[in-house]
């Protein structure tokens, strides 16, 4: 995916050096976590992590910032 973000910003993916490579890997990261998740319900989110390992992290930091 992200060689094709590149390729459509008219960069080529193979000149790119290691550290070129992994910060558009980063950056196209980050912004599927931001758009992606915060439009994530509550049935996806069960979906993608059935054994709730999301929520009870969720839940440790509220417990955290409460505390």
């Amino acid at each position: 995916m992200t060689q094709m973000v590149v390729a459509a910003a008219g960069k080529d993916w193979g000149a790119l050096k290691e550290q070129g490579r992994k910060d558009a890997q980063a950056g196209i990261k980050a912004k599927l976590n931001k758009e992606v998740a915060s439009r994530m319900t509550a049935a996806q989110l069960t979906e993608s992590d059935p054994n709730g390992c999301v929520r009870g992290f969720l839940r440790r930091i509220g417990a955290a910032l409460t505390a």
